[in-house]
């Protein structure tokens, strides 16, 4: 069995210890910030898979420059016979843990199970400042801080102004597959810069026992960020209309369970002409919980129980980028893996399989929408049932107790401020930063004759061009470093700004505020000032609609569930923990030993020998 492949950690070696798992700290902790009382209304009352592939390494990787990083021998040992064969995490993009408790009493297929036999999880977070997609993904998946695995945001700028996503690579072998041969577009997980439980799974293959992990989403960052390095990606290309991966996971061709089920997607758009409701449109969930605020929303108009937009004709563009934020939408995804999955089970019997399942469609609505919004509301109300439909089924297929369910959220959501002003809570504020950066460039013009200074604004950071300090002084530097923070507090609602030397430099108190800032820095794709809000400001370049950029709980906590009937009993756990233990769960479950960067402990309870 060769060894994992080689990954850049020059900085992960230089980094500080990191916690990764730890219990509810009053003292430290980011204060619970609930949402202002007027936001959340009261209830009235042959296989194709082939074993000698799947834990082969993929030659491509080769061409990652790097040190090889220290790895833990992966146990090889055969699962314990009471392991399951599936794990099947699934992660729902920008679900926050409020809904859990909002729509509680009407929830009754899959969510009901989780909440009535799992292991929940009541208090898990994200352990950094900024939770996005790109991000939550890969922190699942790793099990360690953005500061160590390097996806710091979905995109950044380089040093030299140049914007990059979290998924580029000019490598050949990231170009994606078409029905015509490599695509133009390209996308791999080379800025990951740490393992993934998913290259740790694929490592303990032996001759008895082939390891296979998946990560599928319509996202590809979010289905890289779950797959890894040597995992397989599956994602959905919109100008293909059909799902794709790159070289690098498959360098010959998509596995034709793949190509099949592309086959079938025109007829499944197509069908989906109309968004119906979940429940009559005058349910007590919607009228209790839905705010008509279309006016603050970036589509002017309602989309959920009408036809959708250039409804039947799949092959306009539009009419797939409707369909992706249809409800509907997320039954393709299951119906996708369930392709995965029979053929993994078509294998050795000693056979296992990770599959990653990343649902987007509530990320889409909650941007546009907001999170009161019927849109969102109906999309959870959709969520419970057709994850409770791919349960049941996948226990039918493999048995009760040879799948285990996993349910979590990449990142939570921001309400619109707009909305609580309108609420008279006047705290809350928007700040569109593309206009911020405007100014202070036109500023900094004036004051120090430094032409167009920063870059931008992504996430919560400020990007600056440094080589245009270098012929400056240090008490020059200082003054200028004084001017910016200066003017962003003008701003007002701003509680905290950093510079990265600053942060670097920073031994903060665990679970602080600092503390999940520095979680999220990293030389060469980090921005040089760090900008904290007040709870409820948003700082976008968005004029419309939500986001999730902040560390408090609406952004940061999440729901985190375990479910296996027979092997695992329920039970609630109060205490804090943080999504860096899931991948560490996932290890312990089929006696894996995490690589040595993963330092946090299994969750408690979630285990099948517990």
């Amino acid at each position: 069995m060769k060894k994992l492949l080689y990954f850049p950690i020059l900085l992960v070696s230089l980094c500080l210890p990191f916690l990764l798992a730890i219990t509810a700290c009053k003292k430290n902790e980011p204060a619970i910030i609930p949402p202002p009382t007027a936001t959340l209304a009261k209830k009235k009352q042959p296989s194709t898979i082939k074993k000698a592939s799947v834990a082969k390494k993929n030659p491509a990787k080769k061409l990652i420059p790097a040190k090889p990083i220290k790895q833990a021998h992966t146990h090889h040992a055969t699962p314990q016979a009471n392991a399951p064969k599936f794990i099947v995490p699934i992660v729902i993009d920008q679900c926050a843990y409020h809904y859990f408790t909002r729509f509680n009493d009407y929830f009754q297929h899959g969510f009901r199970r989780f909440l009535d036999h799992g292991v929940v999880f009541t208090n898990a977070h994200h352990p950094h400042a900024a939770p996005v997609t790109a991000t939550g993904h890969a922190t699942l998946s790793t099990g360690v801080y953005p500061a160590q695995h390097g996806i710091i945001m979905n995109t950044w700028y380089s040093p030299e102004g140049k914007l990059i996503a979290s998924v580029d690579d000019e490598r050949k072998e990231a170009h994606v597959h078409t029905l015509k041969g490599p695509g133009s577009d390209k996308a791999s997980s080379r800025t990951m810069m740490t393992p993934s439980i998913s290259d740790i799974v694929i490592q303990a293959s032996t001759k008895d026992c082939t390891y296979h992990s998946y990560g599928i989403s319509f996202k590809d960052r979010a289905a890289i960020g779950m797959a890894g390095h040597e995992g397989k990606a599956i994602w959905f290309d919109e100008h293909q209309q059909a799902f794709t991966s790159n070289f690098d996971y498959f360098p010959d061709k998509l596995p034709n369970w793949v190509t099949d089920f592309n086959k079938s997607l025109p007829k499944k758009i197509s069908h989906c002409r109309q968004w119906k409701l979940f429940h009559e449109l005058d349910h007590e969930v919607y009228t209790h919980y839905a705010k008509e605020i279309y006016h603050l929303s970036t589509s002017p108009i309602t989309i959920a129980g009408t036809e959708l937009p250039g409804a039947g004709n799949w092959k306009k563009l539009k009419a797939t980028k409707n369909f992706m934020l249809a409800p509907q939408s997320s039954t393709m995804l299951f119906d996708l893996a369930f392709s995965c999955m029979n053929e993994i089970a078509k294998g050795g019997a000693n056979d296992r399989g990770l599959v990653w399942v990343s649902l987007s469609s509530l990320d889409k609505v909650g941007h546009m929408y907001g999170p009161h919004s019927l849109e969102t509301i109906d999309t959870i109300m959709h969520l419970d049932k057709i994850i409770g439909d791919f349960m049941n089924t996948a226990e039918q297929r493999y048995g009760k107790g040879n799948v285990l369910f996993m349910l979590t959220a990449d990142h939570g959501v921001s309400p619109i401020p707009e909305n609580l002003l309108e609420e008279n809570y006047k705290p809350a504020k928007r700040i569109v930063m593309h206009e911020v950066v405007d100014d202070l460039n036109k500023k900094i013009k004036k004051q120090f004759d430094i032409d167009t200074l920063f870059f931008g604004f992504k996430t919560n950071q400020l990007f600056w061009n440094e080589k245009k300090l270098t012929n400056i002084s240090a008490d020059e530097r200082s003054d200028l470093i004084y001017f910016v923070k200066k003017e962003l507090k003008k701003l007002g609602g701003i509680k905290k700004i950093w510079t990265f030397d600053e942060l670097a430099a920073a031994n903060p108190a665990e679970g602080s505020m600092e503390h999940l800032f520095k979680n999220q820095i990293y030389k060469g794709r980090s921005g040089y000032f760090f900008i904290l809000g007040q709870p409820y400001v948003m700082l976008t370049n968005f004029n419309l609609g939500s986001c999730h950029r902040t560390p408090y709980n609406y952004d940061t906590q999440i729901p985190l569930m375990v479910l296996c009937p027979g092997k695992l009993s329920k039970n609630t756990v109060r205490n804090k923990v943080l999504t860096t233990q899931v991948a560490p769960t996932i290890a312990a479950i089929w006696s894996l030993t995490p690589h040595t960067g993963m330092k946090g402990k299994p969750l408690p309870k979630a285990c099948c020998d517990n």
